[in-house]
């Protein structure tokens, strides 16, 4: 998970929201977004540990989502200047954090001793985003923002909770107060938290656009701001922290959820968008003196990441053969499907491919994904009926809504099943259905990839055989064919019985069932529905 400290001082500071996800790691400003915890579940967590020496600076170019600005007037937008050019201005460009012992370093770092203290080639007077030490030892850094000589300051994190699975904490993250500054007084921070995206570039971009919205933004008046931001899912608390006057860097925890009287379930499965801002101490701008210096720490989640009971052993980014209905795991160069599944020759058959996923907080997509992204004709997902789950019975009958954009001939398929609207998190058993249209004898295969927040690659190989019925015991109106671990069953007028050669009855379906398929173990079976018998190996 990330942690973000992004504290500007300047007449408006903002560093921009950061966006943490599970699939990352950043050892230069110490983040890691699947740390185990050796229960089954994980945690993102950012502690700013820095592995940069000092003077160094680091990137956040493999998270790419913070942001670093300052306002230098108290009208709406107005870039200042930040040091040594330690900024980012937009999301996606990579902010630079620079290494540093403290501030006393700091302010020798920026100040230029043979020139008078208004030199405007002093900078000392503006911001920067600095990784610090906490001890003498400098095993314990702290994300800063030095403020310079400006007063308003933003705080701004963005966290990524679409497709993480089910959070076991509440997002949260530690204040401290670094430095008291100079200026005799402390600040107080508001905390505004959006849910769902509508803010994701930080202050001057999306949602807030001037210092007069984040002045006067308080809980008791937040329904005005709506439509500003483009949401109702806006919340503020009006004092989450002030800053302290002693040296003692005691640390404050901020449980993002419990702050805006909410369950982690209700923020489970958002972009959670937080935002500290102040307005400063109070004091007037002045060569040298500058602002309680706020500190971030400890930014993290824990997590139960969505995962694949079925098919077995699907872990994150494996490889999965079909293998004719008994998946097994393989290598990223196979692409065989394992065993075939036999369907009938030029004729649209179905494969029934089988999953069950946990934990999910995003959609369920299965996309074509061959070599190069070429397009396999012979295989396609039905436009209707495609995903089904199973009835009070066990059986799968229960149509699944489902989005499916097809092929145009040259690009690939993609069908998608989305989260039930409102749901914090799903569990699911499905049948997904993959039609093959394949010539006789000719042998094809086709590979998808199958996200639920956990991803797999999964292979399908069929064959295109002559349809075969077994022996005939009994009148021959009845048809039955077997392929894919299910019997289908043709022409039935009554309830259709699968036994098998132990006497026992492992099904009774509908004539409608029966020739959608019926599932059963691999074995022989007797078919029967009214006088008409007949026989059949499932392989």
């Amino acid at each position: 998970m990330k942690k973000l400290l992004l504290f500007g001082l300047m007449a408006l500071s903002v560093t921009a929201f950061a966006q943490l996800r599970k699939d990352r790691t950043n050892t230069q400003i110490g983040g890691d977004g699947a740390i185990d915890n050796g229960d089954g579940s994980f945690k993102m967590a950012f502690n700013f540990t820095s592995d940069l020496d000092y003077g160094k600076s680091g990137s956040d170019n493999n998270f790419k989502a913070f942001q670093s600005i300052a306002i230098s007037s108290e009208a709406p937008v107005g870039m200042a200047d930040v040091i040594k050019g330690k900024k980012t201005n937009k999301i996606g460009s990579g902010a630079n954090f620079h290494r540093i012992k403290d501030i006393p370093e700091l302010l020798s770092f920026a100040t230029a001793d043979t020139l008078p203290i208004w030199s405007p080639v002093q900078e000392y007077w503006k911001e920067g985003n600095f990784i610090v030490d906490l001890d003498a030892a400098a095993t314990d850094q702290v994300w800063i923002n030095y403020p310079g000589m400006y007063k308003r300051s933003i705080f701004a994190l963005r966290a990524n909770l679409t497709n993480i699975g089910v959070i076991g904490s509440d997002l949260s993250f530690e204040l401290l107060t670094y430095d008291t500054g100079n200026s005799g007084k402390t600040a107080q921070y508001k905390m505004i938290v959006e849910l769902g995206g509508k803010i994701n570039n930080g202050f001057g971009n999306n949602g807030f656009k001037t210092v007069a919205d984040l002045d006067t933004i308080t809980a008791a008046n937040v329904s005005s701001y709506y439509s500003t931001v483009g949401t109702d899912k806006l919340y503020v608390v009006d004092s989450i922290y002030a800053t302290t006057t002693d040296s003692t860097r005691a640390r404050v925890k901020i449980n993002v959820a419990q702050a805006i009287g909410m369950t982690t379930e209700e923020i489970n499965g958002n972009y959670v968008a937080v935002m500290l801002y102040t307005s400063g101490t109070g004091t007037n701008i002045a060569p040298g003196i500058f602002e309680p210096v706020l500190g971030v720490d400890n930014i993290e989640v824990s997590y139960i990441p969505a995962s694949w009971v079925v098919p077995a052993n699907a872990t994150s980014n494996a490889y999965i053969n079909h293998n004719n209905g008994a998946p097994v795991v393989t290598t990223s160069d196979d692409f065989s499907g394992g065993n075939k599944v036999e369907v009938t020759s030029d004729t649209e058959s179905p494969i029934k491919i089988l999953l069950t996923s946990i934990n999910r907080t995003s959609d369920i997509v299965l996309t074509e994904d061959n070599t190069d992204k070429y397009h396999n004709a012979k295989f396609a997902f039905p436009t209707t009926g495609a995903v089904k789950s199973k009835d009070a019975s066990g059986q799968f009958t229960v149509d699944v809504p489902y989005t499916l954009v097809e092929s145009d001939g040259t690009t690939v398929y993609k069908l998608t099943i989305p989260m039930a609207e409102g749901a914090a998190y799903s569990n699911d058993t499905l049948e997904v259905t993959l039609n093959a249209t394949i010539g006789l004898d000719v042998t094809s295969s086709t590979r998808l990839e199958i996200t639920n927040g956990t991803r797999i690659w999964y292979n399908i190989g069929a064959i295109g055989v002559t349809p075969s019925a077994a022996p005939v015991i009994g009148q021959n109106a009845l048809r039955v064919t077997a392929f894919n671990s299910s019997i289908y069953a043709y022409n039935a007028e009554e309830d259709v019985y699968v036994t098998n050669l132990a006497g026992q009855t492992v099904k009774i379906v509908s004539p409608e069932l029966a020739k959608k398929g019926i599932q059963v173990s691999q074995g022989a079976y007797v078919v029967k529905t009214g006088k008409l018998v007949q026989k059949v190996v499932v392989q």
